[in-house]
């Protein structure tokens, strides 16, 4: 896995163990410079991810996490933070850099803020195991090992409140990105398909009841919009 920090700098997996700290390839005949070299695990790595600013890295493999200052890109040094034994969900800062979420288990994800390095939070009761997250405003989507994407209000981290859920894959969802203006949602399946999910509400319900004219029953529509209040559509 290859990302971006601010300043053209990349971060890649070295043997699936390690991470590698390096300079762009500027031209086809230049090669990358490696400019750092850390050991994250005994496991092969899940995911690497920068912080808005660049100056934080999150690597882990699917029982560990490990952080690092990275303002120094030749040194960096590991920072001790509350998920240091959870699973690192691709994705995992959020725009701001106010949130970092992390796995714990298949049951629970934990809210750290990057600035303090204090837990701020924790979603529980999660049915399936996340594998990445991805922001827009104050909504948070999830992709999990049953094939749903959940939609969340994370506004407040202490409290996070289902929005609401997206079904039509087949297997688990690898991968989720918001579209730059937060209108959809777009995941990649080991169904081997792409499929792209429009967030609002009423929209969907459009669209829905398009395909599909007859009435929505209650059961339905907790399928479907949980947390919203039912409404009769398809009418």
């Amino acid at each position: 896995e290859q990302v971006r920090q601010p300043g053209a700098l990349a971060a890649a997996v070295r043997g699936g163990m390690a991470v590698e700290l390096l300079e762009p390839v500027l031209t086809k005949l230049r090669a990358p410079k490696l400019l750092s070299f850390r050991e994250v695990g005994n496991n092969y790595l899940w995911a690497v991810h920068f912080s808005p600013d660049g100056g934080k890295l999150v690597a882990g493999t699917g029982d560990q996490s490990k952080l690092f200052d990275v303002t120094d890109l030749r040194v960096p040094k590991e920072i001790t933070f509350p998920g240091q034994g959870d699973t690192t969900l691709r994705g995992g800062f959020s725009p701001d850099g106010r949130l970092l979420a992390t796995a714990i288990g298949d049951k629970e994800i934990r809210f750290t803020d990057p600035r303090t390095m204090r837990e701020v939070g924790r979603l529980s009761g999660l049915t399936a195991g996340p594998y990445a997250v991805t922001y827009h405003g104050t909504l948070m989507a999830t992709s999990h090992t049953d094939g749903v994407l959940r939609l969340w209000d994370v506004a407040d981290p202490a409290r996070p409140r289902l929005v609401t859920k997206f079904t039509g894959h087949a297997r688990d969802v690898a991968a989720v990105e918001f579209s730059p203006d937060g209108t959809y949602l777009a995941s990649g399946g080991n169904d081997t398909t792409v499929r792209l999910w429009d967030v609002d509400v009423d929209r969907a319900v459009e669209r829905l009841c398009a395909r599909h004219p007859e009435p929505l029953t209650r059961a339905q529509w907790e399928e479907y919009f949980p947390d919203v209040p039912y409404r009769q559509v398809c009418r």
